[in-house]
């Protein structure tokens, strides 16, 4: 595998792999993503790319004053191979130190067990937004 930043011509491959794991994990919540929406999403973010087998898999956005993990996507024909947790763990390592902080679907059970999984615990952040209730998760990789 292999983990890159991404270049502005990424963005489309991005926005497609967020609308199939978007659909994947919340098929009850359909989400379009177009490029120029996520390219305002990820304005100023860290913006890396995960290929597997040159293919686009999956690709994570950070917001780095505050290690906020805006995005974290895999393509569901791509998940269960790591390449998520590769993508934190890249993070992790640029953060040195600094814990990871980032929001999910609280509808997103699958999420927020690979979230446990890799080391970031519920905080008492919580809200609701557009796609529904969602709690904040801190931590990360070691």
């Amino acid at each position: 595998m292999r983990i890159r930043e991404a270049t502005p011509a990424d963005l489309a491959i991005c926005a497609g792999i967020l609308e199939r794991a978007w659909h994947s994990a919340l098929p009850a919540r359909p989400r379009r993503v177009a490029v120029d929406d996520l390219r305002e999403q990820t304005r100023g973010e860290l913006l890396l790319l995960a290929t597997l087998e040159r293919n686009p898999a999956g690709f994570i956005s950070v917001w780095r004053p505050e290690w906020f993990v805006h995005h974290l996507f895999v393509d569901p024909s791509w998940q269960g191979r790591g390449i998520g947790g590769r993508l934190l763990e890249h993070v992790s390592r640029l953060a040195d130190r600094h814990p990871l902080r980032l929001k999910c679907q609280t509808e997103n059970r699958a999420a927020i067990r690979f979230y446990e999984r890799h080391g970031f615990r519920a905080t008492e952040s919580r809200g609701c937004d557009a796609f529904g209730e969602w709690v904040g998760l801190r931590g990360g990789p070691c």
